[in-house]
């Protein structure tokens, strides 16, 4: 009976660990673990270095190695010698797309004061400057990609104002803006300082922008055709300069929703608005 040859053979090694599992790999053994693939007739096993929780498998002062990985042992190194000293390939994957570590530490979507206000809430006059013309400003608005972060995370703009997008990052990021009322694009920024200037032709409130790179960065812009909008500041507040008349009056947040808020102003009048979001309240 002739021998039989097998082909190539690829395993790739799946490993996605929450923070809360213990003793991640504690008992792992090279020689066992290579044994295995030998025996499996293997001639390459993709090993991981960054899973879809974040963390980390190899030494480093990174905060993302995982807690529960003994601090002795770099797992990633560990297989990857004890492969290469059989003869077996051992290319190392980095979860790029998913990233649950990163996510938790940049919780932009919602930011409650201690004293209970809210921060990143768009508010706008919603009706009561029908008929008025407004000059768009020609300065642009920024919104920088930084520590894979947007900043501003909400902010608002006049249409047709110009929109500089930048990168302050070592990486790849894409700007992809969901619009439904505008042309959405989806441009990528791979290289560190790159700026694009975009522009938006309609009313739209919210456009979600996001990157599809790295999901947990997002940012809501607010587009108007009149100039009576801003977003919350850190102390919860917010300031509106209005002409004299009435308007209806909204506060939008990406988890809360909407609350409406009607007001009279007379010339050089100061009138005070508050509104309240509930936990029960979700986004429109």
């Amino acid at each position: 009976m002739g021998k039989v040859q097998h082909g190539f053979r690829q395993v790739h090694l799946d490993f996605h660990t929450g923070p809360h599992i213990p003793d991640v790999a504690a008992s792992f053994d090279p020689k066992e673990f290579v044994r295995v693939v030998k025996a499996a007739h293997v001639d390459s096993v993709t090993v991981f270095a960054k899973c879809h929780h974040g963390h980390l498998y190899f030494n480093t002062e990174h905060p993302a190695r995982h807690p529960a990985l003994p601090k002795e042992l770099d797992l990633l190194r560990a297989q990857v010698d004890a492969l290469h000293a059989e003869g077996i390939r051992a290319p190392i994957y980095i979860s790029v797309l998913w990233d649950e570590f990163a996510a938790n530490l940049h919780p932009e979507w919602l930011v409650v004061n201690p004293d209970g206000t809210l921060q990143n809430v768009m508010v706008f006059v919603k009706s009561g400057v029908e008929g008025m013309t407004f000059q768009t400003p020609s300065e642009p608005v920024i919104i920088d990609q930084k520590d894979c972060r947007y900043i501003p995370h909400v902010f608002t703009m006049m249409v047709n104002q110009p929109l500089k997008i930048k990168n302050s990052d070592a990486t790849l990021h894409n700007i992809h803006a969901w619009a439904e009322k505008n042309t959405p694009f989806n441009i990528g920024q791979p290289v560190q300082g790159m700026e694009t200037t975009k522009s938006f032709n309609k009313e739209e409130v919210p456009l979600p922008i996001r990157c599809d790179v790295h999901k947990w960065m997002s940012s809501y812009v607010g587009v108007f055709s009149h100039p009576f909008h801003t977003v919350t500041r850190e102390a919860g507040s917010f300031e509106l300069k209005l002409p004299p008349g009435k308007y209806e009056i909204v506060a939008w947040h990406e988890k809360y929703g909407t609350q409406t808020a009607t007001v009279e102003v007379a010339d050089g009048e100061k009138k005070e608005i508050n509104f309240t979001f509930k936990e029960t309240t979700t986004a429109d």
